[in-house]
């Protein structure tokens, strides 16, 4: 019965395909995921037998987030949005919010695409313009919201906006209602003097705000910026923020002299003591990575610990090359989740939008492609450490080989990345120089079929 039952996930699995949503910094394109021929087993038909899967980034689409809500095909139409950032609910999945030139925020549920093109691909949750004074840089989700906010399906989103003829920033956290929004409260970010005059010349470079694991940290990294702020609630449910350290100011140079370019924000890797946290992976754009852990003390606040936090020392990534993405996964191998499945007995669509991270393991992109994986090793006390390292440039140099096409740029340049659900082996990755979507399977460290890959720029008509 057990074996049937895992035939029946199986298949459910190879039946299924799962969306790839891409934010460009101006628009959002979809794509979707065919996994058929990651799921293959050895001495299985091959892929002809089972019907051609394509390949494994399909249906690529931008998606009119504002005025129509549909998705339309690539190579149909194309057009320069407004977007100027966006971000996904920690709980929920499927919801987003994005804001655009006017300062108009949408929160949404992305519905997925169909071959009907006139099916909408999502449907808007709330909308609110936001005070136009305000130029919103980041924004990010606080998923657990106040009672009062919940019961009257509100959000909770915090921002970080700028003021013409200002040197600070303001962050604001606003409860967002279907047709109106409140302000729960706002806190000013100082830049220090010193970095007034990059500031004017290079403009805003705010890379990373995020909500931690737990929800009660905000996160804000940026061109020799990295604070950790406090989200907290009152008796009566209003929400405010408290500055917890700023680490500029603890660790002098190593982050003043450099842009903080990316975060992870994972669950405690050990239960070692029951008042940790939080556990946050800082990258640099000098090509060094921070660790830091988060206690939450015997009066309920928040502090930094820091006799554990610190550099991670077998840290290889290439000095100078900054650290683009860290990558959180679900699993590592194909039918990781079948069992939990199992245990849980909750449909396989449900689980996969609550499926948590993995504790103890994360990957780490640099620019140049240089991929580390991570692993956390509690019993003999070493910590986190490197556990294998591939070079995604010489891998992705390939793709194209065999497309009649116009010829791709030699260099690559990875910028993001995001681990399958779906399949949790599978990391997409965002070759921003090349304009590929990559799928990597991470237990096949050599190899990047071409069927791996698919071309979103409208520049080079590969498809």
């Amino acid at each position: 019965h057990k074996l049937l039952h895992d035939d029946v996930l199986k298949m459910w699995q190879k039946n299924t395909t799962e969306s790839v949503l891409l934010y460009t910094g101006r628009s959002l394109l979809s794509a979707r995921f065919n996994p058929r021929s990651f799921l293959r087993q050895p001495g299985s038909p091959t892929p002809e037998d089972l019907g051609a899967p394509g390949r494994n980034l399909e249906d690529l689409r931008q998606v009119d987030v504002y005025d129509k809500a549909l998705a339309f095909p690539a190579t149909e139409r194309r057009w320069d949005d407004n977007i100027t950032c966006m971000c996904q609910h920690k709980l929920d999945k499927q919801v987003f919010a994005t804001c655009n030139a006017e300062n108009e925020l949408m929160v949404w549920r992305w519905l997925g695409t169909d071959h009907d093109t006139d099916k909408r691909a999502l449907t808007p949750l709330a909308v609110d313009i936001l005070p136009k004074s305000q130029t919103i840089i980041h924004m990010s989700f606080i998923s657990e919201v106040p009672k009062r906010v919940a019961d009257k399906g509100g959000f909770c989103i915090v921002t970080i906006s700028s003021e013409a003829n200002r040197h600070w920033f303001n962050l604001t956290v606003w409860s967002i209602y279907q047709v109106f929004h409140e302000i729960e409260c706002i806190e000013t970010v100082g830049i220090h003097t010193d970095l007034l005059p990059n500031l004017r010349k290079t403009g805003v470079q705010i890379p990373i705000f995020t909500t931690s694991h737990s929800d009660r940290i905000l996160v804000l990294g940026g061109r020799g910026l990295l604070q950790f702020w406090s989200i907290q609630q009152n008796e009566e449910g209003r929400m405010s923020l408290r500055m917890i350290e700023d680490i500029a100011q603890v660790y002098g140079p190593h982050i003043k002299n450099n842009t903080m370019s990316s975060c992870l924000c994972l669950p405690p890797p050990t239960r070692s003591s029951k008042e940790l946290l939080d556990w946050i992976v800082i990258g640099g754009s000098d090509g060094k990575m921070y660790g830091f852990r988060f206690d939450q003390t015997e009066n309920g606040s928040v502090a930094l610990n820091d006799s554990a936090s610190g550099r991670f020392r077998s840290n290889s990534h290439t000095e100078g090359v900054p650290i683009k993405k860290l990558v959180a996964i679900y699993g590592s191998s194909a039918f990781a989740h079948h069992r939990a499945v199992q245990n849980k007995a909750l449909p396989y669509s449900l689980f996969l939008n609550g499926v948590p991270v993995e504790d103890k393991a994360f990957y780490s992109l640099g620019e140049d492609g240089k991929l580390l994986s991570w692993s956390f090793f509690e019993s003999n006390g070493r910590g986190w450490a490197k556990t294998d390292e591939v070079h995604l440039g010489t891998l992705s140099s390939r793709i194209g080989s065999g497309w009649d096409a116009q010829t791709l740029p030699s260099a690559s340049k990875f910028v993001a990345a995001h681990s399958s659900r779906l399949v949790p082996n599978i990391t997409v990755v965002v070759d921003e120089e090349r304009k590929l979507l990559v799928c990597y399977d991470r237990t096949k460290p050599g190899e990047l079929p071409p069927d791996a890959a698919v071309q979103y720029d409208a520049a080079y008509d590969l498809r």
